[in-house]
């Protein structure tokens, strides 16, 4: 079993920010290639996920079959405008998807959001039939 990032499948994570070694730990996870052709896992090539290069982590997502959404809206955040991201990857066998979703009421933390909500669907997926669904993180 992959040893996911500590988040809470209860919501909200104070104070909780990635940090390199989870770019690394996504990046294997992805079977991602150094475009320079590093063959440390720790190179310095490894995009920086939870920073300038999260979009990143949709085109890898996408490659390996989950379909992403989000939402920024103030619906749902009284004053604020929230952002909400959500990984989806249907197992007809199963007759359900998996999911993994991540939301934050401060967009400077859409980053974050999106790792976040890319490590809780791979962890749903992992976990398979235990706890099928959806599982899902607040940052703060």
């Amino acid at each position: 079993m992959t040893q996911l990032p500590e988040v809470s499948k209860q919501g909200a994570v104070e104070g909780y920010s990635f940090s390199r070694e989870d770019d690394y730990k996504f990046a294997k996870l992805m079977d991602w290639k150094c475009p320079a052709g590093c063959e440390h896992e720790k190179c310095n090539h490894v995009p920086n996920f939870n920073g300038d290069d999260f979009f990143e982590v949709r085109k890898l997502m996408a490659a390996k079959g989950w379909e992403s959404q989000d939402r920024i809206t103030q619906s749902g955040w009284g004053e604020k405008v929230g952002f909400s991201i959500w990984f989806k990857k249907w197992y007809p066998k199963m007759g359900f998807p998996f999911c993994g979703h991540a939301h934050v009421d401060d967009l400077d933390f859409i980053p974050e959001a999106t790792l976040a909500a890319a490590f809780a669907a791979l962890e749903v997926c992992e976990e398979g039939l235990k706890h099928p669904y959806c599982v899902e993180h607040g940052v703060k």
